[in-house]
């Protein structure tokens, strides 16, 4: 008998062999995108590689890499619904670096896992390290627990290895936490070896839980994107404002390292809770994800998305910041 955290896993792997194809996605931050090391040599490439080496003839394996650095599991939400489209069997959750403590990415990873296990993709939930072999465990381990789903402790296994002098710390990464290429390619040789120990099988899948880990605030959620209605605007302009009944809300936007004082102010209930800002001196046209509001309870929030500062450069847009909001819970 299957433990029931792979029963999805083992579906996946029995369908594989009638079908001959498999897809694979990797969901995270810097160490999903490789950085770094050359993109041949990140973890998701070497994986991809090496896996159909060994499976050659099994089938064909697609490897979806949707790493992006410095991104959370809020981020991750964003995302989801444009890879679920992409119909990957498997999806590797890595955010365990990332993620603070903060209360709405437990939320949000939760989401995340419940998106993709209701458009039944198996879901396995990575752990790397830092350099004291910590990373955000509880919370990752606290849902896949709830919703069945396996965790990948790689961190475990290269901090014992560092522990017992096998490794030294410098051998796998080349700072705090980022892989060298070294590193990289263990890393790649564990996920093969996970996936090489995978059964297929038909036995069916324990259902959703009834009642959520958290308090839900992200089972189903909404994205708005201002990019058009931000297009050609000026200072002051009023772009979204409207009531929204939500457990949590969050924005997204564009970050760059181009002196910019433009910003974009967020008010809840009338009150100044955000700015967006377009500068940030360690940007590099990155995404930034910010809670707004909301304690997981449904609520009614006045949301007024404004316009702020100008004097950006020429050729500049507040579009370009491709600014987001999105929620949790029933909708405007």
């Amino acid at each position: 008998m299957i433990d029931e955290r792979y029963r999805l896993l083992g579906q996946k792997m029995a369908a594989f062999q009638e079908s001959k194809k498999l897809s694979i996605a990797f969901l995270g931050g810097s160490l999903s995108r490789g950085e770094g090391v050359p993109g041949e040599d990140c973890f998701v490439s070497v994986f991809g590689r090496e896996i159909q080496r060994r499976w050659k003839e099994r089938g064909r394996i697609r490897v979806i890499q949707r790493g992006e650095s410095g991104t959370m599991s809020s981020n991750g939400l964003f995302k989801a619904g444009e890879l679920c489209e992409q119909k990957p069997d498997i999806v590797f959750i890595d955010y365990a670096m990332n993620d603070t403590s903060d209360r709405y990415l437990w939320e949000c990873t939760e989401g995340l896992v419940y998106q993709f296990l209701k458009n039944e993709i198996a879901v396995v939930i990575l752990l790397f390290c830092n350099e004291q072999g910590q990373c955000t465990r509880g919370a990752m381990e606290k849902t896949a627990a709830h919703y069945r789903v396996p965790v990948l402790d790689i961190g475990s296994t290269v901090w014992r290895q560092v522990q017992s002098g096998k490794m030294s710390w410098e051998e796998y990464a080349g700072d705090y936490v980022h892989p060298t290429v070294n590193g990289h390619h263990r890393i790649a040789e564990m996920l093969c070896d996970f996936m090489d120990g995978l059964e297929a099988g038909a036995e069916p899948v324990v259902s959703l839980p009834d009642e959520p880990v958290y308090s839900g605030a992200f089972l189903n959620y909404q994205i708005l994107s201002l990019r058009r209605d931000m297009r050609h605007r000026k200072p002051g302009d009023v772009i979204f404002r409207k009531t929204i009944t939500c457990r949590m809300l969050l924005m997204e936007f564009i970050q760059d390292k181009i002196k910019n004082p433009a910003n974009v102010r967020i008010e809840i209930n009338g009150r100044l809770v955000n700015l967006a800002e377009a500068y940030a001196s360690m940007a590099w046209g990155n995404r930034v994800c910010r809670y707004l509001c909301g304690d997981g309870s449904l609520s009614e929030y006045d949301v007024a998305v404004i316009l702020g500062r100008d004097r950006h450069p020429d050729g500049w847009d507040y579009s370009d910041m491709d600014f987001k909001l999105l929620w949790g819970g029933a909708g405007l």
